[in-house]
């Protein structure tokens, strides 16, 4: 059944945003975007795949918009509405109004990404093997098409999306217009560069990214460049595609940074940051940039305003200012400290069933949260003095537990002394020379049992941190 109550939600309006910058606490952030008077983001839950869509206003107030218990796959508005699409559903809206679900997807099929324009919806999905872009004309009318992405963009009377050109995964993109129905552009050839539709306009101006992850070094010869109907050329721009976030009023909105891997799902910014704008008549401007160990992860821009993500070292700070104020800079001092919370236990674990309970572990809880100045890493143990003591770190659940396998010179000293002062690094997943947090000191304890079982397994086992039987 379709929802009448979309129409009337699409005509809401809002008081006009206030001129000054303003920010609202949030913790871990992983989108954002404006919407009326406001912003909307997604907040990780904690759970396996949990997450709930925040609204909130210059004024300091949130409210929670939407709670999903599914995966993440996109975040977008056209100013007026906002739209969000999980893995099983989608949902659009405003701050005031709240968001609603909308059907818009076959049944047994999975959304990549949604879009609620203000008469015309798009979503591109996943179904039978393929993808498929499905438009609602103002009519009401619902048309199917082919696609090679999961992606789409919608803008006054136009959707765009990408289909296959001879390259795999796509190459030609496609601009209709839903309201006379009828194919306006096409570009892109099989012999030529390969185009993937990236952001659109309601006047026709379509956002591609060229030759994207086609050369041998997945960077060389990548661009983003824009056309129309009325000049279908190409006019490139010398932008790299990673790093455009949003395409309005012929500005293109770009946030650099170095990140912690180029092509993980969500990488996290681990070196300077910086959003600008950039025009298609070749102007550039900084908007924000930061220092020492601030980090900008998410922006948005809605052609008067913008809003930035800025990470801190209990979450996230949602910054909404007027575009047009001077750049804004900001900067953190040091490290954020590793957070220790509970006591070091070593022991033997409790599956019976598994061979890690003949080895001794250290288990420790810790403060860290990905899009925080908190990151989760690579936890190291070490004396005082700097010798490394643990082997492996693994981190089974959300909450900061890890688990770490000691090497044989800590299990003969905790066996000989009882317990044993230790320091906490966190250090980065991909370069452990990287340290993340700064370090924390703690105490390794034994329960009674499982220390005279270690010391019963040091006097007679040569490597007492790899085999403890009991």
């Amino acid at each position: 059944m379709r929802r009448p109550l979309l129409a009337l939600l699409l005509a809401l309006t809002l008081p006009a945003p206030a001129p000054a910058a303003d920010s609202v606490p949030s913790g871990p952030v992983a989108g954002l975007a404006l919407v009326e008077d406001g912003a909307v983001w997604v907040r990780p839950t904690g759970a396996a795949a949990g997450v709930v869509v925040m609204g909130g206003r210059p004024d300091g107030t949130m409210r929670p918009l939407v709670r999903s218990g599914f995966n993440y796959n996109a975040l977008s508005s056209n100013g007026s509405v906002a739209t969000f699409t999980a893995f099983r559903g989608i949902w659009a809206g405003t701050i005031g109004a709240g968001m609603q679900p909308v059907d818009l997807t076959p049944v047994a099929c999975h959304p990549d990404k949604a879009e609620v324009g203000r008469d015309v919806m798009a979503v591109a999905f996943f179904c039978g093997s393929r993808y498929h872009v499905l438009v609602r004309r103002p009519s009401g009318e619902e048309r199917l098409f082919p696609s090679a992405s999961g992606a789409v963009e919608v803008a006054g009377p136009y959707v765009a999306w990408t289909i296959e050109g001879g390259q795999r995964e796509g190459g030609i993109v496609v601009l209709y217009d839903a309201v006379a129905d009828r194919e306006v552009l096409r570009a892109g050839a099989v012999d030529g560069p390969r185009l993937d539709a990236i952001g659109l306009q309601p006047d026709g101006k379509l956002l591609v990214a060229v030759d994207r992850l086609m050369a041998p070094d997945l960077r060389a010869g990548e661009d983003t460049a824009w056309l129309s109907p009325a000049e279908p050329g190409l006019h490139r721009l010398g932008i790299r595609p990673e790093i455009v976030r949003g395409f309005v009023r012929d500005r293109v909105l770009t946030l650099t940074a170095e990140t912690s891997a180029a092509f993980e799902p969500a990488p996290r910014p681990l070196g300077r940051t910086r959003v600008g704008l950039a025009g298609l008549d070749g102007s550039r401007r900084v908007l924000a940039s930061t220092h020492g160990g601030a980090r900008i992860s998410y922006a948005d821009y809605d052609g008067a305003r913008v809003a930035l993500a800025a990470m801190t070292c209990d979450g996230t700070r949602i910054l909404l200012r007027s575009a047009a104020e001077p750049p804004l800079t900001l900067a953190e001092d040091g490290l954020c400290p590793l957070e220790v919370r509970g006591p070091v236990v070593v022991d033997f674990g409790t599956d019976r069933s598994s061979e890690s309970r003949f080895v001794p572990r250290a288990r420790v809880r810790v403060r860290c949260a990905a899009w925080t100045l908190r990151p989760c890493g690579h936890l190291v143990l070490r004396t005082l003095d700097g010798q490394q003591l643990s082997l492996k770190a693994y981190s089974f659940r959300r909450d900061g537990t890890f688990s770490l396998t000691l090497d044989d010179d800590a299990a003969r000293r905790i066996a000989r002394d009882g317990s044993l002062a230790v320091r906490l690094e966190m250090r980065g997943n991909r370069d452990p020379a990287v340290l993340v947090q700064r370090h924390a000191t703690a105490r390794l304890r034994m329960e009674p049992r499982d220390l005279a079982r270690l010391r019963r397994c040091v006097s007679v086992q040569r490597r007492p941190g790899r085999a403890c039987p009991a």
